[in-house]
C-alpha cells in the first residue's frame, strides 16, 4: 500500500510541474506590440536583420525580420520590459530594451547597426574614388584618400606609398615621389612594381647609381616588359655612356626578343660607339657594324609599320653603301 501511495504522490508532483511549465510558456502572451526600425550608420534602412525579443523568466525568444524599409514588429506580447537583440552578418550585434505598457503599446524604436569594418572593401572603395580624382587631375585630393587608407589600415603603409608617390609625380614633384617610393621599398621590399617605379624616377633625375642598386634587387621574373631596361639604357645614352647602355639594351633583347624597341635602341647605341671609334681598321668596328645592321633589320621585321621604320630603312641604305 505504501508503494502505491508513493507512486500516486509522484504522479501528482509530475503533473504539477507540467502545468507550471505550460503556464510559464504562455507568460509572454498579451495584446501588446513591439515594433521599430533598424538603420545603418548613414540612417539607411537595413533589411534582413534578425530581431529577437526576450521576456523575463521565459525561456526562448520571439523572432522577427526587418523588411526592406528596415521595419519589424512582434505582436501579441504581454506588458512589461522586454530585452531585444539585433543581428545581421556584416554588422556588429546590438541590444536594446522596450517597455510595453498596460494598454499594450510600446513606442516605435530606432536601432542603429554599425557595419563590421572590412579593410579590403574599404581600401577598394577608397582607391576607386582616388582613381576618379586622378582622372580629374585632382592629385592632392586623391593623395588625401590614400593617406586616409594608411591611417585606417596601417598594415598597407608600404604598398600605399607607391600610390602617394604617383600623385606627387603627376605634380612634377619628383623629390617627394622618390621620398615616398623609398619609404615604400623599405617597408615592402618584395614589391617589384614599386621598385621598378623607383628605378624609373631615379633615371629621370639622372641618378643611375641608385637606379642600378635598386634594379639589382629586383627578381627578373617580376619584370614583365622591357621598359625598365630601355629607360635605363636611354638614361645612360644621355650621360654619354653608350657602352653601358648597350648592356642594358642587351638585357631587353634577351628577356623580350619580340619587342622591337630593344633592337632599335641597341643599334643607336652601337652607332654612337661606331662613330667614336676613329680606327678604320679596328676589327671591333667591323663587328659592331654587322651588329647594327642585324638589329635594324630585326626591328623592321618585327615592326615594319613603326613610326621609326622610314628612318631605319634610310640608315640601312647608308650602311650598305
Amino acid at each position: 500500500m505504501k508503494g502505491i501511495k508513493m507512486g500516486r504522490i509522484g504522479g501528482i508532483v509530475f503533473a504539477m510541474v507540467l502545468v507550471a511549465t505550460s503556464a510559464l510558456a504562455q507568460d509572454w502572451r498579451g495584446s501588446g506590440r513591439l515594433m521599430g526600425k533598424v538603420v545603418d550608420e548613414q540612417g539607411k534602412p537595413v533589411e534582413g536583420v534578425s530581431v529577437r525579443a526576450y521576456y523575463p523568466s521565459v525561456v526562448g525568444a520571439l523572432e522577427a525580420k526587418t523588411n526592406r524599409r528596415g521595419e519589424w514588429s512582434v505582436d501579441d506580447v504581454a506588458e512589461g520590459s522586454w530585452k531585444l537583440t539585433f543581428e545581421k552578418e556584416g554588422y556588429h550585434p546590438a541590444e536594446s530594451g522596450a517597455d510595453v505598457d498596460e494598454s499594450g503599446r510600446s513606442n516605435a524604436m530606432t536601432t542603429k547597426l554599425e557595419k563590421v569594418f572590412d579593410p579590403n572593401a574599404f581600401i577598394g572603395d577608397e582607391v576607386k574614388k582616388a582613381e576618379g580624382l586622378l582622372k580629374q587631375r585632382k592629385f592632392a585630393d586623391a593623395r588625401k584618400l590614400y593617406e586616409g587608407i594608411v591611417a585606417k589600415v596601417p598594415d598597407v603603409t608600404g604598398p600605399m606609398q607607391m600610390y602617394i608617390a604617383r600623385t606627387y609625380y603627376e605634380e612634377k614633384n619628383t623629390a617627394k615621389a622618390i621620398e615616398h617610393l623609398e619609404i615604400g621599398v623599405e617597408k615592402d621590399p618584395a614589391n617589384a612594381q614599386m621598385k621598378q617605379m623607383l628605378v624609373s624616377v631615379y633615371l629621370e633625375t639622372g641618378d643611375t647609381d641608385k637606379a642600378t642598386k635598386i634594379l639589382s634587387t629586383i627578381d627578373e621574373a617580376a619584370i614583365t616588359d622591357p621598359a625598365i631596361y630601355l629607360n635605363f639604357g636611354v638614361a645612360l645614352l644621355k650621360q654619354q655612356k653608350a657602352a653601358e647602355a648597350v648592356k642594358s639594351f642587351d638585357k631587353a633583347v634577351q628577356r623580350f626578343p619580340d619587342a622591337p624597341e630593344g633592337y632599335y635602341y641597341r643599334a643607336n647605341a652601337n652607332i654612337e660607339l661606331f662613330n667614336a671609334d676613329k680606327n678604320p681598321e679596328s676589327p671591333e668596328k667591323a663587328k659592331r657594324l654587322e651588329s647594327i645592321r642585324a638589329d635594324l633589320q630585326k626591328f623592321l621585321q618585327i615592326a615594319p609599320n613603326a613610326p621609326e621604320a622610314a628612318q631605319v630603312k634610310s640608315l640601312l641604305d647608308q650602311l650598305s653603301k
